[in-house]
């Protein structure tokens, strides 16, 4: 059983020797020196396959209910940021502000009462890409409902990046 040592510093930041250690209930060990023990039985090939889960850390979804829908909106990966990005750039300066909010909406916005945004778009260009049925859809929202589901975003966002600071080494 191979172990490892970690040293948790004060805001929860890891050593260059390591990394926090966190309990099976979320919580993150307290002592300032912790040891890694892998489960009996786990290798490093399972223990490398473990590191993929790492794409859900920090993932945080909530439902919005405005009227009689539910928006479920999550947090968005580096890759969507990345496309939020490419597809605000493609606009002049003046467009980008509200192409960057449509376009976070769009990744941010799984479905909206169990419906994908892309099978609501309903437009002439069906061979148009994803992304961009799904920006569709939401231009064609009222901006109060753009607004509220943003703000719930930035909210979720907001949550999100607290708990992976270290919230609970505080306490």
């Amino acid at each position: 059983m191979p172990r490892k040592k970690a040293e948790v510093t004060q805001g929860g930041r890891a050593s260059a020797e390591g990394h926090p250690v966190l309990n099976d209930d979320g919580s993150v060990e307290h002592d300032t020196h912790a040891e890694y023990q892998s489960p009996p039985g786990e290798d490093a090939l399972n223990d490398y396959g473990n590191l993929r889960d790492l794409v859900f850390l920090g993932r945080a979804e909530k439902v919005v209910t405005i009227g009689k829908y539910k928006f479920r909106v999550s947090t968005i990966t580096g890759t969507q940021q990345m496309t939020v990005i490419s597809k605000a750039m493609l606009h002049n300066d003046h467009e980008r502000l509200s192409r960057m909010r449509s376009a976070t909406l769009a990744e941010a916005i799984v479905n909206v009462n169990g419906v994908p945004l892309e099978d609501l778009y309903e437009g002439p260009n069906v061979n148009m890409d994803v992304m961009s049925q799904r920006m569709s859809v939401i231009d064609g929202w009222q901006s109060s409902i753009l607004d509220r589901l943003f703000t719930e975003y930035d909210e979720l966002t907001r949550l999100s990046k607290d708990a992976l600071e270290g919230d609970d080494l505080k306490k």
